[in-house]
């Protein structure tokens, strides 16, 4: 699952992913790749799937590049790839997918109008 924003940020589709991952982690292996504002993984011990997390306040390539190189890194290890991040994730997904054809699942959220 590639999310750009997963608690403890607040948000609809932080926690539409969380709860997501939770339900879909009991059928198969769970990973989600997501952007964060926190640099400790405690928060992640008690989850039953794999969060990695890039911290947001690294330089904007630097945190891009890594985004999109650990979408790729973990495609390959899934079934599928379900985007929840259009803008950020969207085409790291589309390549991964491409590359190790996987099927990839984009849910558009939000309304970026505003």
């Amino acid at each position: 699952m590639v999310t750009g924003i997963y608690p403890p940020d607040i948000g609809g589709p932080a926690s539409y992913v969380r709860s997501l991952a939770q339900k879909m982690s009991s059928l198969a292996s769970v990973t989600v790749v997501t952007y964060s504002s926190v640099w400790s993984h405690s928060l992640d011990k008690e989850a039953k799937f794999r969060i990695v997390r890039i911290w947001k306040k690294w330089p904007w390539f630097l945190r891009h590049g890594l985004y999109a190189w650990r979408i790729i890194w973990e495609a390959r290890r899934h079934d599928l790839i379900f985007v929840s991040s259009t803008i950020n994730g969207g085409l790291p997904s589309l390549i991964a997918g491409r590359l190790f054809k996987k099927k990839v699942f984009v849910k558009i959220v939000g309304d970026y109008s505003w």
